[in-house]
């Protein structure tokens, strides 16, 4: 055991802090680790502690899943509408400066591509706190810690495409932008008519809220119930006005869908939007979605007509804003609805056929508008929930013999 002088500001005065080990209750792995104020091991990151009981990354995620439960509210218990939506206010907008400065400031401090670098170095460490706190006093100090790290993640995922190909550009937060509460910052419970209450702080103000249930929640209280762990809360605002909260927390997953075997590799293709083949190259499953085309064309075409229809009489507003608006909104729920259909379809065939691997490939692109990437977000979250492991592939679907190229030549083409 190693030993290292650290600066501990106890009242006694400095002390020797020492390494120790943290132990993983499932499979044994150790990690060293330092001790925190009640002279336990501090858990390196994706670690959980649950009872006393320490799990590593592995063997977490292999009980449980995370999830987000998104209930609408349908009242505050604690104050009024107006006394909560002034707190609200606050805090949505201190979030969304909050979130462009901390995504600006990651843009213009990360390195610039210059001609004789073939490669992409890697990122310096940046250490925005000190910083988001003196420039935004009003959040709270935890839901900064939140914000920075959703803001920092989401920066990573496209920092490629924003400094190095220009592909895209930064992303701007739009008001309101979801107020984030750590997860040592609220609870929930059900009071006596077995309805959910969440308890937040919120600004200065500590918050009950009465959440939506009923029989069309049943299934997020079904999961609120089995919450293990409570994870980050998100309070936002829908654009018809609602306030909904997002509860993410750790469910323990089914013991009998662990136990699958075989792999299936899914990819999409040329003109369908989704097909299965088994190991040996034999297609069993297929999704066409034929109505996803029709849908792009005619948002396609509804969009370009409005926006040749914005001359500079139709400036700053024009008078068909909330048509325009409302259309646009139908189609990202049409594109929502079909994602998490398909989603859906795609899992529970795999679950029935008893697969343990869901090996997935979208080289091929059918729509060239289609939000592929949220398809494989879903993908991936409905096979965690099943026990199924997701795997990305490269080309994860060899060629087509000859024997099968007549079978799936009208699907690929």
């Amino acid at each position: 055991m190693g030993w290292h002088l650290a600066c501990c500001c106890f009242p006694q005065g400095w002390h020797l802090m020492a390494d120790i080990i943290a132990t993983c209750g499932e499979c044994g792995t150790e990690r060293k680790s330092r001790p925190n104020r009640e002279q336990q091991p501090k858990l390196p990151v994706g670690w959980k502690r649950l009872e006393a009981k320490i799990f590593c990354g592995d063997c977490w995620r292999q009980r449980y899943s995370l999830r987000a439960l998104i209930f609408p509210v349908v009242e505050p218990l604690s104050g009024t509408w107006k006394q909560l939506e002034a707190d609200l206010h606050t805090m949505w907008a201190e979030t969304t400066e909050a979130a462009n400065w901390m995504m600006t400031q990651l843009y213009a401090r990360d390195v610039r591509r210059i001609p004789g670098i073939e490669r992409m170095p890697p990122m310096k460490w940046l250490y925005l706190y000190p910083e988001v706190r003196l420039l935004f006093p009003n959040l709270p100090a935890k839901s900064i810690t939140s914000l920075e790290q959703t803001i920092r993640r989401t920066y990573m995922a496209m920092r490629c495409n924003v400094i190095w190909t220009c592909a895209t550009s930064l992303p701007t937060m739009r008001y309101p932008q979801p107020f984030p509460v750590h997860n040592q910052s609220w609870k929930f419970h059900f009071d006596e008519g077995n309805r959910p209450i969440v308890e937040a702080r919120i600004g200065e103000h500590r918050w009950e809220l009465r959440l939506k249930g009923g029989p069309r929640y049943r299934r997020q209280l079904a999961g609120l119930r089995e919450m293990t762990v409570p994870g980050e809360l998100m309070i936002g605002k829908w654009h018809d006005g609602t306030i909904w909260c997002k509860l993410v927390g750790w469910l323990a997953r089914d013991e009998d869908t662990t136990n699958g075997t075989g792999t299936l590799r899914v990819r999409t293709g040329k003109d369908c939007l989704l097909a299965a083949f088994d190991e040996r190259r034999s297609r069993l499953w297929l999704e066409n979605c034929d109505h996803l085309p029709r849908w792009i064309a005619e948002y396609r075409r509804k969009r370009l007509r409005l926006a040749e229809d914005w001359k500079a009489e139709q400036r700053p507003v024009p008078t068909f804003a909330v048509r325009r608006n409302t259309f646009v909104r139908k189609h990202r729920d049409r594109m929502k609805s079909a994602i998490q259909e398909a989603a859906a379809h795609l899992t529970n065939f795999a679950s029935r056929r008893g697969y343990a691997v869901l090996e997935y490939d979208d080289s091929l692109r059918w729509l060239k508008e289609f939000p592929y990437a949220e398809l494989e977000k879903r993908i991936r979250t409905s096979t965690e929930e099943r026990g199924i492991q997701f795997v990305k592939a490269a080309s994860s679907i060899p060629a087509v013999p000859e024997a099968l190229e007549a079978q799936t030549t009208e699907y690929f083409g």
